[in-house]
């Protein structure tokens, strides 16, 4: 069965005349989508991603481990299907992987999570993943204060991620970056949409989405992450599938790992 079409989270190209009228971005008011529009798409998308899409579709896919974190990583997959956009007749096709940990000392607390991946999420990101060598602002959306489908403290910009990567040359990641809390219980998502400096005909698409809710109660904190790319003509799909639960699960040591340093 395909699924709900995406607008904005699927493997298409994002450019300045997709986005919300920026000056930095020289991309005129006429015929773009509005700002408050555009942020309630992102939320309602990734929010129906991990809320719903990952109980309902995504299958388990095994456990790993990702050191100095005691959490085990659950990994899970899902071939998604919906309407192609350019070809009524066919179905696009996308392959999206995902993960499910939930952390209690002495793994990182809360408030860890909060300043780590909400507050600063780029720069922190490129603190702590190995491949990442620069994270640069491009601008930043002045995205009115109030709720937004169920949220609030919304933010929105534009980042260069400088990677570094194994057998391809090295790519900076044009990325759209959406962070949100919940008004209802302790919580916020993170939706990015990535992709790459075109270079000699191929260009990279990334989406992603995370999760983070935390049961006072318990004293857990829940992380969820959803992600597809592709790499296009650099990298055929049948050798990037294989690796993806190891690329997705190893950020969960890497962020541990980092708020360890952060505290010494």
């Amino acid at each position: 069965m395909a699924s709900i079409q995406p607008k904005y989270l699927r493997l298409h190209s994002l450019s300045p005349a997709n986005l919300p009228s920026h000056h930095v971005l020289k991309n005129t008011p006429e015929n773009l989508p509005n700002l408050r529009d555009f942020c309630a798409s992102l939320i309602t998308e990734g929010r129906r991603l991990t809320e719903t899409d990952l109980t309902a579709n995504f299958v388990a896919d095994g456990k790993k481990t990702s050191p100095p974190a005691k959490a085990q990583v659950q990994i899970s997959k899902w071939t998604r299907k919906y309407d192609d956009p350019s070809d009524a007749s066919k179905q696009a096709v996308e392959y999206w992987f995902a993960r499910h940990s939930e952390h209690k000392d002495p793994d990182p607390t809360w408030d860890d999570f909060v300043k780590g991946l909400y507050e600063n999420h780029s720069e922190n990101e490129a603190e702590y993943t190995p491949d990442v060598y620069d994270c640069r602002e491009v601008c930043k959306w002045d995205v009115d204060e109030g709720e937004f489908e169920g949220m609030e403290g919304v933010t929105l910009r534009a980042v260069e991620m400088c990677h570094e990567l194994p057998v391809v040359a090295n790519r900076v990641f044009a990325t759209l970056v959406l962070t949100a809390k919940y008004i209802q219980g302790k919580g916020f998502i993170v939706v990015q949409r990535h992709g790459a400096e075109e270079k000699e005909g191929s260009s990279w698409t990334n989406a992603s989405v995370e999760r983070c809710t935390y049961n006072e109660a318990e004293q857990i904190v829940s992380w969820d992450m959803a992600t597809a790319a592709d790499a296009k003509g650099d990298i055929p799909m049948l050798l990037q599938k294989p690796t993806m639960p190891g690329k997705i699960a190893v950020d969960v040591g890497f962020f541990a790992a980092f708020v360890e340093k952060q505290k010494k």
